[in-house]
């Protein structure tokens, strides 16, 4: 039976690389892997599948393989404050070596914010949960790409939902006001474009103040 059990599950290893995730947490724990749990089981399935019969041809190959995909998705799980120094959170290899796709640098800051706004560890802890959060940023930013007049104002939680930085109620209105003054969405819909607006808007702000108020 045990030697039944064994087989079973060096099959189902090769059935999960071939690309059909197959395999569970007891199976590889069966075969001498650690680190696979209920909750991480399908990111180690999605990056088991990237490689190759030949990536895997020993045990130590498969566990490393395993070692660095819960790595990155413990990292991305743990993520719940904007560290100061960039290098500090997630990265698009994090998201990579966890399974997970669709992160990229237009989007980056966006699924790094949703991450910090799932409070829950236990609601980003597996590769279906971490992909629907990318989802969620996506649908962030499409929201301030679409803004248009007559829509509802955005508020300061929009932007930073979609990754802003630097928006508050001070300057909301002009933030807003440069979002509407652009008017080609392939130009205001990645991270890195939208932040451009809030510099826009306190530059703008920096000007009336400095410029305009003192003729008044």
């Amino acid at each position: 039976l045990e030697l039944q059990a064994l087989n079973d599950a060096i099959n189902a290893l090769q059935v999960t690389i071939n690309g059909t995730p197959t395999i569970t947490d007891a199976q590889l724990a069966l075969i001498g892997i650690t680190g696979a749990t209920v909750d991480n089981l399908d990111a180690i399935q999605i990056t088991l599948a990237e490689g190759t019969t030949s990536d895997y041809d020993t045990l130590a190959n498969v566990q490393a393989r395993v070692t660095q995909t819960v790595t990155a998705l413990n990292r991305l799980t743990a993520h719940s404050t904007l560290d100061a120094d960039a290098g500090n959170n997630p990265q698009l290899q994090d998201y990579v070596d966890a399974g997970i796709s669709g992160v990229s640098d237009k989007n980056l800051l966006a699924v790094n914010a949703q991450l910090r706004l799932t409070a829950e560890l236990t609601d980003k802890n597996s590769a279906a949960e971490i992909q629907a959060i990318v989802t969620a940023a996506n649908d962030a930013i499409a929201v301030i790409t679409h803004f248009t007049a007559g829509d509802t104002a955005l508020s300061v939680a929009q932007y930073e939902a979609a990754g802003m930085t630097g928006v508050s109620e001070d300057n909301l209105l002009a933030v807003n006001a440069q979002a509407l003054l652009l008017t080609d969405v392939t130009a205001k819909n990645e991270v890195a474009e939208i932040q451009l607006l809030v510099t826009a808007a306190n530059d703008a702000i920096a000007y009336i103040v400095s410029d305009i108020a003192p003729l008044t």
